[in-house]
């Protein structure tokens, strides 16, 4: 095989998989997104079916101009700043996952699995996860291997003063939301409605972990491959 068919076939699942076995692949990082999920059962949040395909803001507790903004951009029921004012918009539409999450009605998929037996191998060095699902932790994947890039729903932290919120509690408040709260009642003085997050640190991207973890030893990966989550292989 040679020149640009060796190239083609090097990124290939089956040359990436050959390179893993191969006993020269020594570091191995991974950056995964909602794809890894769906096999779960998991919708993402913009296919045909997802979050956003089968919003009715209608349905939800908002102002008239809230549910006008969601009808003609439904990406705004996650929106940070709708978050702080209501958070009735985001936590009705994610009751069912939140509290499915509770449950672990969602198992880790294959993808999941494969991470954690680079991991047994010694061949993990990061995983970078955009998911908040928090199924890598099925597969008893190390946390100091994980890296959740937006966080996750298994910890609750007040974004002003930090605080953590008991994720049962957490839960417990979720459960009770209905139409007929007229407002988020805090489940400690320390978690003002306008300062509950459901991210690890910040709703957007989690920079302290992210940045540190990205920038620790991943100087020595030299390859840069695609499989079904992007992965960093040398």
């Amino acid at each position: 095989m040679e020149g640009d068919n060796r190239f083609e076939y090097a990124l290939s699942v089956d040359g990436i998989a050959e390179y893993i076995l191969s006993g020269k692949c020594k570091n191995i990082v991974f950056l995964t997104g909602a794809g890894v999920s769906v096999g779960a059962g998991i919708p993402d949040f913009r296919s045909p079916g997802g979050m956003y395909d089968t919003l009715k803001p209608e349905l939800l507790t908002a102002t008239d101009q809230e549910r006008a903004i969601m009808k003609r951009e439904p990406t705004f029921v996650v929106n940070k700043q709708l978050f702080k004012v209501n958070q009735f918009p985001y936590l009705e539409l994610r009751r069912p996952f939140i509290l499915g999450l509770a449950e672990a009605k969602w198992k880790a998929t294959v993808t999941h699995w494969f991470i954690a037996i680079c991991q047994k191998k010694g061949l993990l060095r990061r995983l970078f996860t955009q998911n908040i699902d928090g199924l890598d932790f099925q597969t008893n994947i190390s946390n100091n291997n994980i890296v959740g890039v937006h966080g996750t729903l298994g910890k609750i932290v007040c974004e002003d003063c930090h605080h953590e919120c008991p994720i049962e509690e957490f839960r417990d408040k979720v459960k009770k939301i209905s139409k007929t709260y007229t407002k988020w009642t805090p489940p400690h003085p320390k978690y003002p409605p306008q300062s509950t997050v459901l991210t690890a640190e910040n709703p957007k991207l989690n920079p302290t972990p992210f940045y540190t973890a990205l920038n620790y030893r991943l100087d020595s990966l030299n390859a840069l491959n695609s499989i079904f989550p992007i992965m960093s292989i040398s």
